[in-house]
């Protein structure tokens, strides 16, 4: 079994065909956001906070297909045979800090951890949650909370460290769910500077100003970076280094401070 060989995961990727793009989007690399962006750009209203709900009506009624926008869920191994089948296509790809995505990981999603590796801490936020009434049951940041007053950011990196991170696509390594060992992207968009990097990937691949210009900013969504960042210790760095050794070294995150400009939002 080879590295991209992994039961299971699929990766996101998002098709649009008015600039015959492919853009493959790892879970915590800012999927959000690029949905958000490609909805607009296919002429789509988009209310504040409903991407994933527009998304699904869009899809649902045929609008989406008619603005040339899909979404597709691809495992890492047939990454290969579906860009092959769209000869000529621009190839994308979003990445992110490991060090950032692991410590996002540990802030909102936590429960997938703990429901493979720690059951009683798994139960317990959930009852917690339950307790919390029914306001609380849709949200999972409500038992989240209380998981990690069981486990903290040390403990999960230890279990990650253990156990390894291919049992969930939001845990495992970006360079796997890339098959960046049988691709090679044309353009890798940083979550830490989507704002300037994906105008100038659009600019560069030509997509009209009619659609770009439907963009007034590059929104990015994810509040980790306005999260402590002290839990971003000298062990914490260390384990993530050896946990996620492709992606620091691959997608070019050396440190923590490697291209670390996200902003919160």
């Amino acid at each position: 079994m080879t590295k991209t060989d992994v039961p299971g995961l699929r990766v996101p990727v998002i098709e649009f065909a008015p600039a015959r793009v492919l853009h493959t989007t790892p879970p915590k690399t800012g999927s959000t956001s690029l949905l958000l962006s490609y909805l607009l750009m296919a002429g789509l209203a988009v209310p504040e906070g409903a991407v994933r709900a527009v998304l699904r009506q869009a899809q649902a009624d045929g609008s989406a297909a008619a603005a040339g926008l899909r979404l597709h869920f691809v495992a890492p191994a047939q990454l290969p045979a579906f860009y092959a089948a769209h000869a000529g296509w621009h190839l994308l790809c979003n990445v992110r800090s490991p060090y950032e995505r692991a410590l996002s990981n540990w802030f909102s999603k936590l429960n997938r951890y703990a429901k493979r590796f720690d059951r009683p801490s798994y139960r317990y936020g959930k009852l917690r949650q339950v307790l919390g009434g029914p306001m609380a049951w849709p949200h999972i940041e409500r038992a989240n909370v209380h998981m990690q007053k069981r486990i903290s950011f040390a403990a999960m990196l230890a279990g990650l460290a253990r156990n390894g991170v291919g049992f969930d696509s939001h845990f495992e390594q970006q360079s796997v769910l890339l098959a960046l060992d049988k691709v090679t992207y044309d353009r890798m968009i940083r979550l830490e500077t989507m704002g300037s990097d994906l105008p100038q990937a659009f600019e560069a691949l030509g997509v009209p100003q009619a659609m770009t210009g439907r963009l007034a900013a590059i929104p990015h969504r994810n509040r980790t970076a306005a999260r402590p960042s002290a839990l971003l210790d000298a062990e914490a760095v260390a384990l993530i280094g050896r946990i996620y050794p492709d992606d620091c070294r691959l997608l070019g995150y050396d440190s923590p401070l490697d291209r670390q400009t996200a902003q919160p939002g």
